[in-house]
């Protein structure tokens, strides 16, 4: 029976020796799975940080392009004015049409003609008679109506006359008694 309990003292320490071996390689297999769990935890920090990224990158992009948009409308909307000028009796009337050429189809509105009358004394001149007039007169002194870029009327019915400059320029010439 001697001899059994070395046998038995042998098996014993052979058992434990196996525990230790298998408990060694454990902790190092642990160890290899966190570092694992780590670099995948960080490559996905990593692609959160990607996909911000490229989120920031578009709102900039999308921000831009709206920029874009608004000072094309703008651009749009200064060459589509059209502004006319009347001038009478020291007054002057502005009448504004505006036209699209947007995608975006908008009905047109009419434009409205005005016609404007001095009285004084019992006598009536409409104004656009006395544009007339002026543009004759103009041309009368060897100048061309195509020449006309603006003509600024100022009626003066105390003197039963019209003083009329063109282009900005204006001469003792330029008068129209009527």
């Amino acid at each position: 029976m001697v001899p059994r309990k070395k046998t038995l003292a042998k098996t014993a320490e052979k058992k434990s020796v196996s525990t230790k071996e298998k408990k060694v390689p454990s902790v190092v297999e642990k160890k290899e799975t966190a570092v694992a769990e780590v670099a995948k935890k960080e490559t996905a920090v990593a692609a959160v940080a990607k996909k911000e990224t490229a989120v920031a990158e578009v709102e900039k992009k999308e921000t831009a392009l709206a920029e874009k948009k608004e000072m094309a409308a703008a651009a749009e909307k200064k060459e589509t004015d059209v502004t006319v000028k009347k001038t009478t009796a020291k007054r002057t009337t502005k009448t504004t049409t505006k036209t699209t050429t947007a995608a975006k189809k908008t009905a047109e509105k009419k434009e409205v003609k005005t016609v404007a009358y001095v009285q004084y004394a019992g006598a009536e001149i409409s104004i656009e008679k006395l544009e007339a007039e002026a543009k004759k007169a103009y041309a009368a002194l060897g100048h061309k109506e195509e020449e006309i870029e603006t003509l600024t009327l100022y009626v003066k019915p105390e003197e039963r006359a019209v003083y009329y400059v063109v282009n900005g320029e204006g001469s003792s010439e330029y008068k129209i008694v009527y």
